[in-house]
């Protein structure tokens, strides 16, 4: 996680809610107190350069977020990133819409505007707050969950293929439902029917108690 401003403060205690491990990147010095004192794996130094993620450990991380303050920081992190290892999942802050397109050219597989998202949940409130109080009892981690989404890959060998969303008996054996899936050219079918078939390579975006959720998770994790 590359910048402990206030997004990447929220990041972090995410990640740490759902038990990820992960490295703080940040090239103010005066945080290696604090991130001692709240346990928080961290480097110090300046994220655009080669050699401090390589001592984060980016040859072998799965992926990395790049919340730095300005975009032209996050878009050399990115390339800095990408060359770096090719195979890591990236996403991104943007604040200028005109950034995104550089970003996504640098390598970002996600690139997300925490002003444009701010917007939509605020238009959310005011016209469906019934559906933003159901949102926040899944983001807000600080209230206590009972609730969390997450995703489950299915491969070539798992006991989920050739079955339908019915057969597959996941809300049986482990409380979830499928709320959509994603197929492997990238489609998004939302709330499948009973009889939709699962196979190889799609997504299973569920929902359900966070514990289910996160055994599931482990059970059919997401390709490296």
């Amino acid at each position: 996680v590359c910048g402990y401003g206030r997004m990447g403060r929220q990041i972090i205690g995410d990640l740490r809610n759902r038990g990820e491990s992960f490295v703080l990147v940040d090239m103010r010095s005066e945080l290696e107190d604090y991130a001692l004192e709240h346990d928080i794996p961290f480097v110090i130094g300046d994220a655009t350069r080669d050699e401090t993620l390589q001592e984060a450990g980016i040859d072998r991380a799965y992926g990395l977020v790049a919340a730095l303050n300005t975009d032209s920081d996050n878009v050399m992190t990115v390339l800095s990133a990408r060359g770096l290892n090719p195979s890591l999942f990236i996403v991104a802050r943007v604040s200028q819409s005109e950034a995104e397109s550089k970003l996504r050219r640098a390598g970002a597989d996600r690139v997300v505007s925490p002003y444009q998202i701010g917007g939509h949940r605020i238009a959310l409130a005011l016209l469906r707050p019934a559906v933003n109080d159901f949102l926040d009892s899944i983001f807000h981690f600080e209230r206590g969950m009972d609730v969390d989404i997450g995703q489950i890959y299915v491969r070539d060998s798992s006991t989920l293929v050739d079955k339908t969303v019915s057969t597959s008996r996941l809300r049986d054996t482990h409380n979830v439902n499928i709320l959509a899936i994603q197929t492997p050219n990238q489609e998004i079918i939302i709330t499948p029917n009973a009889n939709h078939q699962i196979v190889a390579g799609m997504t299973l975006i569920i929902i359900g108690p966070p514990a289910n959720i996160y055994t599931l998770e482990r059970t059919y994790p997401r390709p490296l």
